[in-house]
């Protein structure tokens, strides 16, 4: 058997080297050069800070030329707002802030954000500041100054925090103030207004380059030089984020104790007492990142059983003025922080009149079917016999022609279950029973 010669062997060695070098040199490539556009709505909680410290960090190493945050937001919630700010201040990429579109709106903690961006801007309606408090579940002011070795660039930032700490400006009149770095009706337009602009950053000044023109048939245009790429928070992180709208946590916590009730008077288990309960734990989950009142939702609770009792005696009372006083009550006080935690007063007034409808209406219609024979008349049914399906002391239910009641003793006599009872009358969705063996009085 022939060895191979050692020139074939070196040779082979030498072109597998090569082609590993060559197969590492294109994985060593650096990434295709692109824009990260991260949308940052409503309230900045977990998931919302979440989404912004990972898109920074990911944008050190992954091609993103310049990070955009695309912001609309009242401040931050149940998160820490200084950690979010040096995220930006430490980006080595351009972090760049648009407070858009239209009438958006940067207060808190977003106005901080665009306070220490590479760049910002804002639509000319938009509106901006004040900075402080930066959270939304506390009125304290956060101090934000930090030692570093560019106090040119910390100067700017604390020049625009004192600027929009006690005021809200429109777009236009901050970039007039210096405020903010330009004007920019859309997206679009903040992407031309990047284009050649040196910007600073943790590495130093950075000079972007994100537009090219283009000739086109109505004449020469600006487009981007780049791909863009959205980023917003999954489908679960959406919906936990929609969880901790004060709207929401108040619209699941009333649907869900409804439900509930309605689920006690039809005495079974079935899609409204899961819906009622799936509510009321999403209601719970997004309570506890809001500063809730927690006797305000006692009050909701008790507002809820209020109307349950006068449902169950079969008229309108006293527990129904607790009901609809709780209601109210517990809405405009559920929670406490800045005032754009409060419930909505269209939504108030919304469930208010549907809590009613609901209580008053729906749920009579529902205990009478489950209570009542609809096809015959109920004072007919004076002097009819009956069995006790339960101890009736005073109260309890009763079976007549077949079909259960709410029942009441007449005289306060007990009847012991399965004891005969005789109907001597009527009240609304009560009847009034005495013991069978006792002759009917006239």
């Amino acid at each position: 058997m022939r060895r191979p010669p050692l020139t074939f062997v070196t040779l082979l060695l030498v072109a597998l080297s090569w082609a590993a070098a060559a197969g590492a040199s294109e994985a060593a490539q650096s990434p295709e050069p692109h824009m990260d556009v991260v949308q940052v709505q409503g309230a900045i909680d977990p998931v919302v800070a979440r989404l912004i410290k990972d898109s920074i960090e990911q944008a050190q190493t992954n091609g993103a030329t310049v990070v955009i945050l695309q912001v609309d937001s009242h401040g931050a919630l149940d998160t820490d707002p200084v950690a979010l700010v040096d995220a930006v201040y430490a980006s080595k990429v351009p972090v760049a802030v648009w407070v858009g579109p239209g009438k958006s709106a940067a207060r808190g903690a977003a106005a901080g954000l665009a306070a220490a961006a590479s760049f910002s801007a804002a639509a000319p309606s938009a509106r901006i500041g004040p900075a402080q408090p930066f959270r939304l579940d506390s009125g304290a002011r956060v101090s934000y100054s930090r030692v570093s070795t560019d106090p040119a660039r910390d100067g700017r930032i604390t020049r625009r925090l004192d600027g929009l700490a006690d005021q809200r400006t429109t777009g236009a009149k901050a970039a007039e103030a210096g405020l903010i770095d330009a004007v920019a009706p859309t997206l679009g337009d903040l992407i031309v207004a990047l284009n050649g602009k040196e910007v600073p950053t943790a590495a130093g000044p950075v000079r972007l380059t994100t537009a090219k023109q283009v000739d086109t048939k109505d004449g020469p245009r600006q487009s981007v030089d780049q791909p863009v790429r959205f980023l917003k928070p999954g489908t679960f992180e959406s919906v936990q984020h929609s969880l901790t709208s004060p709207s929401v946590v108040f619209l699941l916590l009333i649907v869900g104790l409804g439900l509930m009730v309605f689920e006690f008077f039809t005495m079974g288990i079935g899609l409204a007492g899961v819906t009622g309960a799936v509510s009321i734990a999403g209601a719970f989950y997004g309570a506890s990142h809001l500063p809730v009142t927690w006797w305000a939702l006692g009050l909701l609770v008790l507002s809820t059983f209020g109307f349950a009792v006068d449902v169950q005696a079969g008229h309108q009372g006293f527990w129904t003025g607790i009901g609809a006083v709780g209601l109210l009550v517990g809405a405009f006080m559920l929670f406490g922080g800045s005032s754009a935690l409060n419930v909505p007063l269209w939504l108030v007034a919304l469930m208010f009149v549907g809590q009613i409808v609901f209580m008053l209406g729906g749920m009579t219609v529902a205990v009478r079917n489950r209570f009542s024979i609809p096809t015959v008349g109920r004072d007919s049914m004076i002097g009819e016999l009956g069995e006790a399906r339960t101890e009736l002391n005073p109260d309890g239910v009763v079976t007549v022609r077949g079909a259960p009641w709410r029942a009441r003793t007449y005289r306060g006599r007990p009847v012991p279950p399965g004891g005969a009872v005789r109907v001597v009358a009527v009240d609304r969705l009560v009847l009034e029973v005495e013991p069978g063996d006792t002759p009917a009085e006239v």
